[in-house]
């Protein structure tokens, strides 16, 4: 492990100030109970973010990484979700953004967004690729720092908002306006500088994959807080955009066990629990055995007692493979 990633957070972190946070989240554990491990990149605040989630959301253990090194692709190919969100513009914003495009486009992916990422685009270098394909582009700024209240109106039921009521921030929120294709679910109360809709949360599914954008700042309870489900609404985030690696990959209707489902072989549409068992070496029914005896191709085997080449045929033997003793041919007597 390099000096740029730190051990899981099971206790108290280092805290520094905050400038670029990336949060990145693997779906782990026993196909029982999922959790999500989080791997906090960032070039500074990422101890105190890791740490403040970390206290409110039990089933969540976060990871960091500092994000002025460009994240590797063995690195990320580890985790299925990625929390990305700055605050100051860096040096290393366009690679580390082109880093996360190309694993998010490798599909069955989830990221989530957070206020300052749409600075960049407007005032720094920007995040490569990755800006093209986010559910929330910025109007104007990219950011308000005015107080505004989220419209309790405005909310559409969805995972992304289950209780969700609330939120109040004094700064450092909203600024953006919803991409196309994206979805929102929950709006500011006042427009953006463009006069037009000012989202909350907006999301978009494509490549297989779950992005969200949610225009708060993560890091703002170091700087005071927002009142109201802040956290509820970054660990909804979390939660859905993570499940985008337990969706069904191979179409056949049943999700990998890894994450809780059914299904033994998510790559192979043709396996799954109840499929027709066939004698090809694997477990097409997902019942932990290969090759049974009611597989639709099995095959009749007969006794050889007196080893002449024909079996007795009143002595069959159903199973994929030839049994010592036994032959496929009967007795033509």
């Amino acid at each position: 492990m390099t000096t740029h990633e730190s051990a899981r957070l099971h206790g108290a972190l280092r805290l520094t100030p905050s400038a670029l946070l990336v949060a990145v989240c693997l779906l782990a554990g026993p196909a029982q109970a999922q959790v999500i491990d989080c791997l906090v990149v960032s070039n500074q605040g990422y101890s105190t973010v890791a740490s403040d989630f970390g206290a409110v959301m039990p089933d969540i253990s976060f990871d960091t990484w500092d994000a002025d090194t460009t994240p590797s692709d063995a690195l990320l190919d580890s985790y299925d979700l990625i929390l990305l969100f700055e605050n100051g513009h860096f040096s290393n914003s366009n690679n580390t953004g082109e880093a996360i495009h190309d694993w998010y486009m490798d599909g069955g992916r989830g990221l989530v967004l957070g206020t300052f990422y749409w600075q960049e685009p407007g005032y720094g270098s920007g995040w490569g690729s990755l800006d093209n394909i986010v559910p929330m582009d910025p109007a104007d700024r990219g950011c308000e720092y005015n107080a505004d209240s989220l419209d309790a109106n405005s909310i559409v039921t969805h995972d992304l908002t289950d209780g969700v009521s609330s939120l109040y921030c004094g700064s450092y929120r909203g600024g953006v306006k919803a991409a196309n294709g994206a979805s929102t679910v929950a709006l500011w109360s006042t427009p953006n500088a463009e006069g037009t809709d000012d989202p909350v949360i907006a999301y978009h599914t494509n490549d297989g994959g779950r992005m969200v954008g949610v225009s708060a700042f993560p890091d703002y309870p170091a700087y005071g807080g927002c009142t109201g489900d802040f956290h509820t609404i970054f660990y909804n985030a979390l939660l859905w955009a993570g499940d985008a690696a337990c969706q069904d990959a191979d179409g056949d209707g049943y999700n990998d066990v890894a994450c809780g489902g059914d299904d033994c072989d998510d790559t192979d549409i043709d396996i799954y629990p109840g499929a027709d068992e066939y004698c090809n070496g694997l477990d097409d029914d997902c019942d932990g055995t290969v090759d049974e005896d009611d597989a639709v191709d099995v095959l009749t085997w007969y006794q050889d007692a007196d080893v002449d080449g024909y079996g007795d045929q009143a002595v069959p033997y159903l199973t994929c493979y030839q049994p010592t003793g036994y032959v496929s041919s009967q007795d033509p007597r």
